[in-house]
């Protein structure tokens, strides 16, 4: 799936449609403006654009991609050697995962300083769903069971 992303497009013509917009009106971001609903399913699953976008960004860096590949697998088999009574495998494997691309994304990001740019960062960032991206990533590995 997370191949997929790289194919496809944030919004459809009949998305556009549905969120009341005239043909061509769309942000050069590719999302509708503000204030539209836009269908879940335009994310290809995620949970919101946010989410989308940084998994986008990881699986067209191959390099990010393969590293966190890897560190999927290390979280999955952290997890089946060290149990923890109140979590699934699956669930620890994809908290784990979900923390670690969540620091990688906090420091990639570029010191903005206390400006406007650095506080709608901020509010992107927050808006992402770590886990959805980590359930995706983990969704490959052998043995691991989607979240519900």
């Amino acid at each position: 799936m997370v191949r997929e992303l790289a194919q496809s497009t944030p919004v459809t013509t009949g998305v556009m449609r549905q969120a009341g917009c005239k043909p061509g009106h769309i942000l050069k971001s590719g999302r509708i403006p503000a204030g539209r609903d836009i269908p879940m399913s335009d994310y290809n699953g995620y949970t919101n654009y946010e989410t989308w976008a940084v998994s986008l960004w990881i699986s067209n860096d191959q390099a990010l991609q393969a590293a966190f590949n890897e560190r999927a697998e290390d979280n999955l088999r952290r997890a089946r050697m060290y149990p923890v009574d109140y979590l699934s495998i699956s669930a620890d494997a994809r908290i784990g995962l979900a923390d670690e691309v969540k620091a990688w994304a906090e420091d990639a990001a570029p010191d903005l300083g206390a400006s406007l740019w650095a506080d709608l960062l901020g509010a992107a960032l927050g808006e992402v769903d770590w886990a959805d991206i980590a359930d995706n990533m983990l969704s490959d590995t052998t043995g691991y069971e989607r979240a519900e």
